[in-house]
């Protein structure tokens, strides 16, 4: 211990104590090769790997640290991490490898202290320093006072982050930590990086590309861009009745008018600017335009109102609920007589309203034009993605052919006439202008007769700058088309078209790579050493998770873990590797 501090210079003075006193506090240990002992009969382990007790002393402190360092309450990965430091013991001892007294206190004495993590799980395996169970805690071990090591300062912050442990058992913890350390090292030694790597890493990193796309959404394909011919219809229906039977038949249980029933559709403002109040006044007066001609109520609003709680039920609730709405919602509603609807947008804090009071008595009578309604209404969602197919191959034809994707779109779309309703003003928002202008109620504004594309109509939007794994412009895309993209814009020339549509949850996407940016030699030399470190980091954390995964499979069978240690989990995580069959074996 001498000799080793001597030859670490002046800059271990400050430290000097901790040999000392570290080497007085486990002056008995004497030397060790970190071995564990084999299990008896009657003791109580966390696991038996291959005959070997991990202890309960170790699981504690392992998931102690875990909370303490990487806040983690993770049971199951404290215990595979310590099933793993196990195997990693075996096979040092194996090799002929030991830990002697004097690693362990210059370990100490510089303040490093370890725990195991698991890496049999690739996905998983932890990276760095600090993710890999090195710890740098000098400071810790130091009175604050005199800046010194402190025997009792030690003592306090071992038994703290171990959750109990005594001097001598974090010794002998550390130990075997120590060890199970130096395997792992033997094993991530001999990785070496190329030149090549680095760069090709740094390449997909730094290189990035900028896409162009058209959203085509189903519903505005199927409502739009779907030409549903009544024949046409009918001669679908006839090959699809008895989905059309099943559709009616529920429709039927929601969309018909029911006694004592209200119903409403909602547009929220999604702000309070006059614009997105205008963009709303503008999507309600399409949906009462739909209503007005034939289509049933509760269908509109079962497809399009923006209230959770009557969505699903046509924008239904009953009559008796409404003493509990806002106050312009109940003025609108008492006026309404069985059958009617509001001529009006009633306003509310909520949004816009389109309110009916439900005639039970026409239940029977509006059957067929529901049935009519779910007839076509299948039939436009079954041909939505031919439409969407057919009218991104007419955009980009008008692209190519000279037109800006702006005025391709603007000659593509079809404007809507509609005749914007007026608005019955929010009672009470108009009651408090009121009061200060010495007036009692807003007079509604006049609807006028305009034309207006659909708040869903396609637009030309451009992605943000992404890598070969960064974000695309939607979260929702299929993972075929996403590995698509992805191929296409970093292979592709700039202007280039996606050859065919990409789907996403909810619609089709045409998609043009607008530019990539390629990254230079001259920049990787700026950055050379950080991504050569980097990818040495990774390589080795890959060479250790496969070296320990074969480990644990070869064990596998030999391998029992204790079920009560398991109880109270609280999070789900740990490695893959490890089948919950082994579990109380």
């Amino acid at each position: 211990m001498v000799e080793a501090l001597r030859s670490q210079g002046l800059k271990n003075v400050v430290y000097g104590a901790v040999i000392i006193a570290v080497g007085f506090a486990f002056i008995s240990t004497g030397s060790r090769g970190a071995q564990t002992r084999l299990a008896s009969w009657k003791e109580v382990c966390v696991a038996n790997v291959r005959s070997r007790c991990v202890s309960p002393t170790d699981f504690n402190a392992t998931l102690a640290m875990h909370r303490r360092i990487l806040g983690k309450n993770d049971k199951r990965q404290a215990i595979e991490g310590i099933i793993e430091r196990e195997l990693l013991l075996q096979e040092a001892e194996r090799l002929g490898m030991a830990v002697t007294d004097e690693e362990v206190t210059t370990q100490l004495k510089n303040g490093f202290i370890r725990f195991s993590q698991p890496f049999a799980d690739p996905a998983k395996a932890p990276q760095g320093a600090i993710a890999q169970g090195v710890v740098p805690a000098h400071e810790q071990f130091l009175a604050k006072n005199t800046k010194q090591f402190d025997m009792k300062t030690y003592s306090r912050f071992v038994s703290g982050i171990t959750g109990g442990m005594s001097d001598k058992e974090f010794r002998d913890f550390q130990s075997r930590e120590i060890l199970a350390a130096k395997v792992r090292e033997l094993v991530q030694a001999p990785v070496r990086v190329s030149e090549g790597e680095a760069f090709e890493l740094y390449v997909r990193e730094k290189t990035n590309a900028t896409l162009s796309y058209i959203e085509i959404r189903d519903d505005y394909a199927a409502d739009h861009l779907v030409e549903a011919r009544q024949a046409d219809v009918d001669a679908w229906v006839k090959d699809h009745q008895g989905d059309v039977d099943k559709a009616f038949e529920e429709a039927k249980k929601t969309d018909l008018p029911k006694a004592s029933t209200l119903r409403h559709i909602l547009v929220k403002f999604n702000g309070d600017t006059q614009a997105k109040k205008d963009k709303a006044l503008e999507k309600i007066s399409l949906l009462a335009a739909r209503i007005k001609n034939g289509e049933p109520f509760g269908t509109v609003a079962r497809a399009t109102t923006e209230d959770p709680g009557s969505k699903a039920s046509g924008g239904a609730y009953e009559e008796k609920m409404v003493e509990g709405f806002v106050e312009s919602f109940k003025k609108a509603f008492a006026s309404l007589k069985p059958g009617q609807m509001t001529e009006t947008a009633v306003e509310s804090i909520y949004g816009y309203h389109l309110i009916m009071r439900d005639d039970p008595s026409r239940s029977a009578t509006m059957e067929p034009a529901l049935k009519k309604a779910i007839s076509e209404g299948l039939y436009r969602k079954a041909k939505a993605k031919d439409a969407a197919k057919a009218f991104s191959d007419r955009a980009i034809a008008t692209i190519k052919s000279g037109k800006t994707p702006e005025d391709a779109l603007t000659a593509l779309l079809k404007l809507v006439k509609v005749q914007l309703l007026s608005v019955t003003a929010d009672v009470k928002a108009s009651a408090d202008a009121g009061a200060a202008e010495g007036h009692s109620e807003a007079k509604p504004t006049k609807g006028k007769v305009t034309e207006l594309l659909p708040d869903d109509a396609p637009e030309f939007k451009t992605s943000g700058r992404f890598n070969h794994s960064g974000d695309l412009f939607s979260p929702d895309l299929e993972s075929r088309d996403e590995g698509r993209i992805r191929e296409f814009a970093f292979a592709s020339k700039d202007g280039e078209w996606l050859e065919g549509l990409a789907r996403a949850r909810e619609g089709s996407y045409v998609v043009m790579l607008k530019e990539r940016k390629a990254a230079s030699r001259e920049d990787y030399e700026k950055e050379r050493d950080a991504y050569l470190s980097t990818l040495l980091t990774v390589k080795q954390t890959e060479a250790l998770s496969m070296y320990t995964k074969q480990l644990v499979e070869k064990a596998k069978s030999e391998t029992k873990r204790n079920p009560d240690f398991y109880k109270d989990e609280k999070t789900d995580g740990g490695t893959a590797t490890s089948s919950s069959d082994d579990e109380g074996e």
